[in-house]
């Protein structure tokens, strides 16, 4: 019996977007508003990154050392670091998912 239910819950997921995963498990651990509007909006604004074909290409052919002071890589790096940060609140600061991270971790 306890086996069924272990495969429902799993079946139920499997066909989700892990970006539906999430969305779930905002309302379902308590996530703050603020930290959830973090990472969808981080993810937003990379998705439009990866939607505009200019900005990938520009990225594409940008060289390491060009990097530090460019506009377009700045962008980047501040969703990623929202993205980031949102994150490692979700999963190290939520008093429900910190300790399952903390002992079944997989990263």
């Amino acid at each position: 019996m306890h086996l069924a239910h272990l495969e429902n819950h799993i079946l139920q997921f499997i066909n989700r977007t892990p970006l539906d995963i999430v969305a779930l498990a905002v309302g379902d651990y308590g996530i703050k508003r603020a930290i959830s509007e973090k990472f969808f909006s981080a993810y937003d604004t990379f998705l439009g990154l990866v939607a505009n074909p200019e900005k990938r290409e520009y990225l594409k052919s940008l060289r390491a050392e060009r990097s530090g002071g460019d506009k377009i890589f700045s962008e980047v790096e501040e969703f990623s670091k929202q993205f980031d940060q949102a994150l490692g609140e979700m999963f190290f600061n939520n008093e429900i998912l910190s300790p399952l991270t903390a002992k079944y971790g997989v990263f």
